[in-house]
């Protein structure tokens, strides 16, 4: 791993540094319960930075908790997406706002109207860190109506790791506000050494990154591994590179296995995920792809010691386009837990087989060759 680990801090400039206490959540409940217990607790700032900030009952909730912490002195900021939550009512929004918290938009203007924050980012105090796939609203622990259900991965972690999540969100935020929180109140100058450590390295992408240090790093990732490769991913419609990548490890013999959604509520990327499964098959990699629900996970995990969570899907906007953010743990414990959700999701799964690739009718084929090509323009 030390190639890896070196590549990454020389393509997105983060040294690996430890993150103590990992946890990871494998569906909303789990992580939001924990959140809302953390966000009651915090004692000075707190960060919040969303993709999809939406109005429902989770919403409320989680509002309530931020107005009594505004009340209690907690400074509160809170930056969303405007297209991600374009279609919700923004009471809590305004609410947030008039108790004293300080909420912006993300907009990056007409002429980028394709290039979205999808970060999922929550730090406490400058010591407490979320990242993952869940966004904040009900559908992210209940699914929606005509599809129930709704699996992704999250990870909580603390220590001198979520300084990278927090110089995250600082950089945008003077972007956005001018506002500079380069300061000691958000990167203390000493973390406690509370629990467990593990090895971290927090990974960013956007549209203005030279190096595109996402996509660098997920295809040496894939290079990196010698026994097996599994992916969790809604969707797959990568870059050359990233496919290349993953079916040479299939050629090469590895374990490797991609598992996929069966429902999205983004029926273009579905479209465009079957349009590369046939190759990937004749690579000799195993699909398993989701009956029910939506799988919105985001994990890729490298034989017994390397596991990444994070907000990035396996399409090539998340990995060069989008304001995305992943944490590469190097730790064969986290791996193992990680590894034992993958074994649970394959449960609900069906394996996807040439031959059921082969039955599809043409007018279905030609749809997911079109899907492949507008894909990257949404």
């Amino acid at each position: 791993a030390g190639r890896l680990v070196r590549l990454i801090e020389g393509a997105e400039g983060v040294t690996a540094l430890p993150a103590y206490d990992v946890e990871l959540f494998f569906d909303g409940n789990s992580k939001f319960s924990a959140l809302k217990r953390d966000l009651a607790a915090a004692a000075d700032t707190i960060d919040l930075q969303y993709f999809m900030w939406s109005q429902d009952r989770l919403t409320t909730e989680i509002t309530d908790i931020l107005i009594e912490r505004i009340a209690a002195g907690v400074e509160v900021r809170l930056l969303y997406d405007v297209v991600g939550s374009l279609i919700f009512r923004k009471d809590e929004v305004r609410r947030l706002r008039a108790a004293g918290a300080k909420v912006r938009v993300v907009w990056s203007g007409a002429g980028k109207l394709f290039y979205r924050d999808h970060r999922k980012i929550v730090v406490i105090d400058g010591t407490l860190g979320y990242t993952g796939g869940l966004n904040v609203g009900l559908r992210y622990v209940d699914g929606v109506r005509r599809h129930p259900g709704w699996r992704d991965t999250h990870v909580r972690f603390k220590g001198p790791a979520v300084a990278d999540l927090q110089k995250l969100f600082a950089i945008f935020w003077l972007e956005v506000t001018g506002e500079d929180l380069f300061t000691e109140r958000f990167f203390p100058a000493e973390y406690p050494e509370t629990g467990r450590a593990s090895l971290a390295q927090v990974v960013s992408t956007a549209a203005d990154e030279p190096w595109e240090p996402a996509r660098r790093a997920y295809v040496a990732t894939m290079s990196e591994a010698t026994e097996r490769l599994w992916i969790q991913s809604p969707d797959y419609v990568p870059n050359p590179e990233a496919h290349a990548a993953l079916v040479a490890a299939a050629l090469s013999g590895l374990d490797v296995r991609l598992m996929i959604t069966g429902w999205t509520d983004r029926p273009v990327y579905n479209w465009a995920t079957e349009w590369y499964l046939a190759s990937l098959l004749d690579a000799g990699v195993v699909i398993h792809r989701q009956r029910e629900g939506c799988m919105h996970a985001k994990t890729l995990t490298v034989d017994d010691y390397l596991v990444v969570v994070g907000s990035m899907n396996l399409d090539v906007r998340s990995l060069s386009m989008h304001k995305e953010v992943a944490v590469w743990f190097y730790d064969p414990a986290v791996v193992a837990e990680n590894e034992a959700a993958f074994l649970r999701d394959m449960e609900g799964c069906s394996v996807v087989t040439r031959e059921m690739v082969e039955s599809w009718p043409w007018p279905r084929r030609l749809r997911n060759a079109a899907a492949r090509l507008v894909s990257t323009l949404m």
